[in-house]
């Protein structure tokens, strides 16, 4: 029947997913994402400047714009190894500016693709 068969599928899709390194997150999981990124970053020795919610069009997914300054090299070392966990995130777009005393501002655009 095609009750089945759509459950059946949707077994195997689940299966997939579950097999994967990296996974989307539940809704009510964005707000600990969110605490990761930051703490990441200041664990960098970044200084936040701003975090807010960017218009996307992307279906089940939450984008986002993360402003900091800090070092080239701590900068760099925050976007090699930018991740939460095993939360499937995507980097959309980076923006580096140099500043006054050798501080890079940054403008990271990342999405969490949410269940």
């Amino acid at each position: 029947s095609k009750k089945e068969a759509d459950i059946k599928t949707w077994n195997e899709q689940i299966s997939f997913i579950n097999e994967q390194q990296f996974r989307p997150v539940e809704e009510k999981s964005i707000d600990m994402v969110q605490t990761n990124i930051i703490m990441n970053l200041k664990s960098r020795g970044l200084n936040l400047t701003g975090l807010k919610t960017a218009n996307s069009k992307l279906k089940n997914a939450n984008t986002y714009e993360l402003s900091f300054t800090g070092s080239y090299e701590n900068t760099i070392r925050f976007l090699k190894d930018f991740h939460v966990k095993d939360i499937l995130t995507s980097v959309l777009k980076v923006k580096m500016e140099s500043t006054e005393g050798n501080v890079i501002k940054t403008t990271l655009l990342y999405v969490v693709y949410i269940k």
